[in-house]
C-alpha cells in the first residue's frame, strides 16, 4: 500500500479538533523550542476553532484510514500581507506529523493540499517557516523540495 492509500488528507472540522489538539501535544512534548513553554490546550482549541471559523482559514488533517486517528496536520491560513493590502499570503502556525508517518511524500502530499487551498482563497505568496528546533535541516529541504527559496532564520531567547 501506498502512504495514500493508508491515509486521508482532509480538511478539518469542529470534530476534529480534540484530535488535533493530542497532535499538538506531541509536537509540544517533541520539541526542543517549545519543552520550556506550558501547553494549554484551551488556547489551542480556540486557535483552531478561529481558523476553522475563518473562510481564509486552512486546517488540514492526516487521518489514518485504518483506525480513524489524526496522525497530522496543518493550521494556518491566507492573510494580507503586512506591506500589501492586495497581496494575500500563505501562513502557519502549525505543520505536523507523528514520527511513524514522517518517512515518504505525506508532508509534500499535505502541502500541496495546503498550497492549492490558499490558491483557491487567492494567495499568491507563500510565507512558511519551522521553529520547532526539531530536524531544522529537514524542514528545511522539504521547503526547498516544494520550491520554496529561505529567506530569513528564526532566532529565540527567554525572558527573565
Amino acid at each position: 500500500m501506498t502512504e495514500t492509500q493508508t491515509v486521508q488528507i482532509e480538511q478539518a472540522s469542529t470534530s476534529d479538533v480534540a484530535g488535533l489538539i493530542a497532535l499538538g501535544s506531541v509536537m509540544h512534548k517533541e520539541s526542543p523550542a517549545f519543552r520550556g513553554i506550558d501547553y494549554d490546550q484551551e488556547t489551542v482549541a480556540e486557535l483552531i476553532h478561529l481558523q476553522l471559523d475563518d473562510p481564509l482559514g486552512i486546517v488540514m488533517i492526516v487521518r489514518d484510514r485504518a483506525d480513524g486517528k489524526i496522525v497530522g496536520g496543518f493550521i494556518g491560513g491566507v492573510a494580507p500581507l503586512w506591506q500589501s493590502k492586495r497581496t494575500l499570503g500563505l501562513y502557519d502556525y502549525a505543520l505536523f506529523l507523528l514520527p511513524d508517518y514522517r518517512r515518504g511524500r505525506l508532508a509534500v502530499e499535505l502541502l500541496n493540499e495546503v498550497f492549492e487551498n490558499a490558491k483557491h482563497l487567492g494567495a499568491t505568496v507563500i510565507q512558511l517557516g519551522h521553529a520547532t528546533g526539531l530536524n531544522p535541516d529537514r524542514g528545511d529541504r522539504l521547503y526547498e523540495y516544494l520550491g520554496l527559496q529561505r529567506v530569513g532564520s528564526v532566532f529565540v531567547k527567554a525572558l527573565t
